[in-house]
């Protein structure tokens, strides 16, 4: 297939209709289209495409890398997304939490060797720490070591290894079971956040209606709750989520 041909079939696959942000892999992804299919939001992929079209509301998904996200929701290049707290707040994405998903549960921790000298944070002081999180851990440590901060450096993976690399004194990484940090030998000194995954929507008129066709029941220029209700219904069935709307 041609890269025209590919970009026509995903123009006609998202226009007019309400645009809905899953990622496309990584941990967020099939906890994602688990979602998906217990809402009875069904739709077909085609091979090498991003965009899917939605069979049951006039809606497409463009599977989208998760920490990309928060940026085309924010800047209303599409309606809604599903993706982690975690890339949000390192985004500084302007964005409406809709709903925790209750999937994607892990803490950002500060992490050193176990036989680190290092006991707390604030022992990192002018020192190196190696991150994928860098907006985050800047602005933990301007709060924790004032004046002091470590030099930060970015990864976009692995993160884990640095220390046995020599190329950070401490990492700031993700955390869910402590299996891997305790397999490289680190342990957590510190928490910055939580996160888990979230429904997101954009703040201002670009994730509304607008332009693009509603669904028919979405008379008034709002948010597609349509979409919304769907998550909702499944999210109610299997118990324990938050609304924030």
């Amino acid at each position: 297939m041609s890269s025209n041909m590919s970009l026509s079939s995903e123009a006609d696959l998202i226009d007019g209709k309400l645009l809905f942000a899953i990622p496309k892999k990584g941990r967020l992804y099939e906890p994602s289209v688990s979602l998906l299919q217990n809402c009875d939001l069904k739709y077909r992929r085609k091979h090498r495409l991003d965009v899917a079209g939605c069979l049951t509301l006039n809606v497409a998904f463009v599977f989208l890398p998760a920490a990309d996200i928060p940026l085309y929701v924010s800047q209303g290049r599409v309606d809604l997304g599903i993706t982690g707290q975690d890339v949000i707040a390192e985004a500084r994405a302007d964005v409406d939490e809709l709903v925790k998903l209750d999937f994607g549960k892990c803490r950002l921790h500060v992490q050193v060797p176990v036989n680190s000298a290092c006991k707390e944070p604030k022992d990192l002081a002018g020192r190196r720490v190696v991150t994928s999180f860098p907006n985050l851990t800047k602005k933990y440590f301007e709060e924790q070591v004032p004046g002091q901060e470590p030099t930060v450096h970015f990864v976009s993976g692995s993160v884990e290894v640095a220390c046995s690399l020599g190329v950070g004194e401490g990492i700031v990484d993700l955390v869910e079971s402590g299996d891997t940090m305790r397999a490289v030998g680190l342990h957590a000194i510190g928490e910055i956040m939580s996160s888990e995954a979230v429904l997101i929507a954009n703040k201002s008129s670009t994730h509304k209606v607008g332009g693009r066709k509603p669904c028919p029941a979405c008379t008034d220029d709002s948010v597609c709750w349509c979409l919304v209700r769907a998550v909702l219904r499944c999210l109610l069935a299997i118990g324990g989520f938050t609304w924030h709307g």
